[in-house]
């Protein structure tokens, strides 16, 4: 932190900057510092972001607008509607597309959705005026009498910077230079057109730690694939809601437009005094600036130690923070690409298999389910299928199908179980010898039969074969933030708790363990051998209790 802002302060002081702006959310944290080590210099808070880039410069970059809007969405299980509203169209617009927004953005639907934009592009366009009139009013304030300024950001195209130079230059009509300063670049990992590297060439951008062209090994260390970018974001980002926007308040005047909180203050808050406090104390103890130059090299050595030595220190610090939290949008953008490129053969692979082993058991299994039928129902005369909300990947709500196990009036918790039992089930998520269970549904478990109506799931894409344990809604609830690592894949039939013994698990924090440990490690060859294990443990009769 401090090795940067002296960068900053050299670079502004050395290329005539009239002016600073802190691009608002990982910007707050670096102003803070910058203040503390060069107080009285022209720095400034602005509010802008990637979203809010994208929609203003719909007019001079179509195909970035496309790309983030459409293509980074794709078979995330967002509803058209909901990405609608994140371009903040009109519903009278979109209302004319023809398009059912119930539906989710799919590799089957986004050339439609994409041609019918581009067919209205002049109208998508011309949604924007106002907000980019606003924007234009609330930046000429901010930069009026300026005619050099640095836009600083934590990385990692610079896309921030290079959005408010084409709006200055191009749309606003405001005669003043933009240069960017970031930390870092990920142009390794990014072939997209507006990476950054031909703007580091022209020194339009200028990156502090590494970037192709200058300490070429670091950046080939910080590998965005593995989630590095999103420590930085993370632990940098404001606690302020995102600027999702401009618009005009009562009196007319410009203001940016806020959304959601971040869900990770408490933590965040923490971490950043902490920066500020070592900050004062260097500055302290040394009062003077030959200290502040730390080499890029340098200030990364942490960070490199930790990435390439002892990747656990890392994801510790993870499993502290909601990772479906705001960061994870703020970084999407950037790395999703790079990330899909490594991992697209592997999840498509891996569907390919859900849907062969599927349908191939449900063939197979027509028998065995007619007779658990017959048998499910001859003991009470109850319904054969089982049904119940669950939670699957970043979140989403999906039924379940399974084989009745339980008396029908199992949920009725004060009905079936004593508080001892309800205490159990409270604090484990299951109960040792549940009285609520059948005869026929013992046997069920015992064996893992009642998961056989699951491959449906499978066939819908709510699950996978492998994955982690499918949680209720209840037991989401009362998560711990560490907890949430769970909902970043697929609940699968089977999983590393399946066959490491789930019946003589009683702690939820080892079958959470477990999960993680799956997460982190995931492979197709993984995948395998998990199913290979998991017809031993059914043949064994080792299933649940």
């Amino acid at each position: 932190m401090t090795g940067y802002c002296n960068f900053i302060h050299n670079y502004a002081t050395h290329h005539s900057i009239d002016k600073v702006l802190f691009l608002s959310r990982d910007g707050d944290i670096l102003k803070r510092a910058y203040d503390i080590m060069f107080p009285g210099n022209s720095s400034v808070y602005v509010h802008w972001s990637r979203k809010a880039a994208t929609k203003l410069t719909a007019g001079i970059n179509r195909y970035d607008y496309i790309r983030r809007f459409l293509y980074h969405k794709v078979n995330q299980n967002i509803p058209l509607s909901d990405i609608f509203a994140s371009m903040s169209l009109s519903k009278d617009l979109t209302g004319t597309f023809n398009l059912n927004t119930d539906e989710c953005l799919t590799n089957a639907n986004v050339e439609a959705v994409r041609h019918i934009l581009l067919d209205n592009w002049d109208t998508v366009v011309a949604e924007y005026k106002t907000e980019s009139k606003a924007a234009s009013q609330y930046y000429k304030n901010i930069v009026k009498g300026c005619r050099k300024v640095c836009a600083v950001d934590i990385g990692w195209a610079g896309s921030g910077a290079v959005a408010l130079n084409n709006l200055f230059n191009k749309e606003w009509g405001i005669d003043c230079d933009v240069t960017g300063i970031i930390a870092g670049t990920n142009t390794l990992y990014n072939t997209d057109a507006d990476a950054g590297e031909p703007l580091l060439q022209s020194k339009r951008l200028v990156s502090y730690m590494y970037s192709a062209s200058f300490n070429r090994d670091l950046i080939k260390k910080h590998n965005p694939n593995r989630g590095y970018n999103q420590f930085w974001e993370l632990l940098l980002a404001s606690t302020d809601r995102q600027c999702t926007g401009f618009g005009f308040d009562s009196d007319n005047n410009a203001v940016p437009l806020f959304g959601r909180c971040d869900i990770n203050q408490d933590g965040i808050l923490m971490i950043q005094n902490g920066i500020i406090d070592f900050v004062k104390l260097y500055g302290n103890h040394f009062g003077n600036s030959f200290f502040y130059n730390i080499s890029g090299r340098d200030a990364y050595a942490p960070m490199l130690a930790a990435a390439s030595d002892n990747e656990k220190y890392l994801r510790s610090i993870y499993s502290n923070f909601n990772v479906e939290a705001n960061v994870i949008e703020a970084a999407a953008n950037e790395q999703e690409r790079s990330v899909q490129s490594d991992m697209n053969l592997y999840m498509i692979i891996k569907r390919i298999f859900d849907i062969v082993i599927s349908v191939s058991a449900l063939i197979f299994l027509t028998p065995v389910f007619a007779v658990i039928a017959v048998l499910i129902y001859h003991e009470d005369h109850g319904k054969i299928f089982y049904t119940s909300n669950r939670v699957g990947l970043n979140g989403r709500i999906f039924r379940i199908y399974k084989f009745r196990s339980m008396k029908m009036n199992a949920d009725n918790l004060e009905d079936t179980l004593n508080e001892n039992e309800i205490e159990q089930y409270f604090k484990e998520f299951k109960i040792v010898n549940d009285p609520r269970i059948t005869r026929i549904g013992r046997v069920l478990r015992k064996t893992s039969l009642d998961e056989i109506p699951q491959f449906f799931n499978i066939l819908k894409g709510d699950m996978s074969l492998v994955g982690t344990r499918p949680p209720t809604e209840d037991e989401v609830e009362k998560y711990d933030l560490h907890h949430r690592a769970r909902l970043a894949t697929k609940p699968g039939i089977t999983g590393m708790w399946q066959v490491s013994g789930r019946s003589d698990i009683e702690n939820f924090e080892d079958v959470v363990k477990l999960d993680v440990q799956y997460i982190d490690n995931w492979s197709l060859w993984g995948d395998i051998k998990i199913l290979f294990k998991t017809v031993w443990v059914v043949f064994a009769g080792r299933g649940a209790k």
